[in-house]
């Protein structure tokens, strides 16, 4: 790049934009992932998810069900069966064997070939191959709500703060306003806010006694601290506006991810281990298959789409039927509306409320249902307009035909978390008979 660009403002500009995009500076970057790269995050402009990105998810699981499909959460694949020369299916931490024809994997070549497939099944060199590739950094998140008044009104919905314009560091944080294009995110005089970037700290690996120790707890306040005096430079006031956050480490990235020291975007995508010499769709083991940034196309969004289209690709062909890239693309697949609007509703506006609940990791309110009903899980869907979604996870989950309107008490709307922080809590039973009904 030295060759066209000669101004050294101009060769920094463009180096952090690499460094933000695939964590890899200039002089690590293919000259052709840079152009790809420069090109889809510019040309047409960037566009949010109405309801967040979590509607994008919401859609994907909504499509899923409606074709027969079933998504199992909070269960971890510990290991990859084969029999005969093929894949045979997955076993997961209970121990249940569940057979498949194909299977599809989207995490780190690092867990697939050292953790999930039997060593004497490897080729000869392929584990010292993936174990010798570079991670990207280990990142931390930091997320919360802030008045409305911390944020100038020059403000933007993506701002890159940079540290060191000359290479990657801990410095460099990339911070997401995302109530400034869609306020339905936040609460009336206030906005929420999500920081992402590079951590240099001894991070405890998730599965140590380290982990969540008084030490850890410490170290997580610092890191607190650090990310928004980093913040603070660029928007005086904002540490004082804060009305809360909670940090995700690079510890909490990997226990929940599955992302090997949390490093976010998987090996770094630079000259050595850069596209072709990555992992391609295709594995040594007929029937296995994988997508996912440790793929060809390696990080970002529009990457690890393409790579989950190539991966679907090939099981099509594999199977003798058509492959998706050429299948017509329906017209006003998506649609978009202005900004500030709100979008990706539910189709009755009895639904709304669902949107209230917090998602709780150990949701008590489900804790506390004599029924056992999912109630997290059918509020995810009834926000994101997946009735039918939410009714089949309410006949999967209930332990008797209409128990919620048959019960007593309400224990559920006793225990939401929501009743700690808000006027009321979700008015889980009148959704959970809507949702019956509908």
């Amino acid at each position: 790049m030295r060759r066209w660009v000669k101004d050294p403002a101009i060769y920094r500009f463009f180096n952090k934009l690499t460094s933000t995009y695939t964590y890899t500076t200039i002089d690590e970057t293919p000259a052709l992932l840079v152009a790809t790269m420069f090109v889809e995050n510019h040309v047409g402009g960037t566009y949010y998810p109405a309801g967040s990105p979590m509607m994008l998810a919401a859609k994907l699981e909504k499509a899923i069900e409606k074709f027969g499909g079933d998504l199992r959460y909070g269960e971890t694949v510990t290991r990859i069966l084969a029999a005969n020369g093929r894949v045979a299916g997955v076993e997961t931490a209970s121990g249940e064997q569940i057979s498949a024809r194909d299977v599809v994997f989207a995490g780190t070549v690092w867990n697939l070939y050292g953790k999930l497939l039997p060593r004497e099944l490897l080729p000869a060199g392929l584990l010292d191959k993936v174990e010798g590739l570079t991670p990207t950094f280990p990142s931390s998140v930091l997320v919360g709500v802030v008045d409305a008044s911390a944020v100038p009104s020059d403000a933007h919905p993506v701002e890159m703060l940079i540290g060191n314009p000359d290479a990657i560091d801990e410095n460099d944080i990339t911070l997401y306003f995302s109530s400034l294009e869609d306020p339905s995110l936040a609460e009336p005089g206030t906005h929420v806010f999500m920081l992402i970037g590079p951590s240099a700290a001894p991070w405890p690996s998730p599965w140590s006694e380290a982990y969540q120790s008084p030490a850890y707890q410490e170290l997580k306040v610092a890191e607190t601290e650090r990310m928004l005096a980093l913040v603070e430079r660029r928007f005086p006031g904002f540490r004082a506006g804060l009305r809360y956050s909670e940090l995700g480490t690079p510890a909490t990235v990997e226990r929940y991810l599955l992302k090997n020291g949390g490093a976010v975007a998987g090996p770094k995508q630079c000259m050595g281990q850069e596209l072709m010499q990555r992992q391609p769709a295709v594995t040594f083991l007929p029937g296995l298959y994988v997508c996912g940034e440790s793929t060809v196309m390696g990080t970002g969004t529009p990457a690890v789409t393409i790579s989950g289209i190539s991966a679907a690709d090939v099981v099509l062909r594999a199977r003798g039927m058509p492959e998706y890239r050429n299948h017509p693309m329906e017209k006003q697949s998506v649609r978009i509306i202005p900004r500030g609007q709100r979008g990706n509703l539910p189709r009755s506006e009895v639904f709304y409320p669902a949107a209230l609940c917090q998602w709780c990791e150990k949701a008590p309110c489900s804790g506390a249902c004599p029924a056992g009903i999912d109630i997290r899980g059918i509020m995810r869907r009834l926000e994101a307009d997946n009735i039918e979604g939410a009714q089949k996870r309410l006949r999967e989950t209930s332990a008797t035909p209409k128990a919620c309107s048959r019960c007593a008490g309400k224990p559920c709307l006793a225990v939401c978390t929501r009743g700690a922080f808000a006027e009321a809590p979700v008015p889980i039973p009148e959704l959970l008979i809507a949702a019956e009904k509908a």
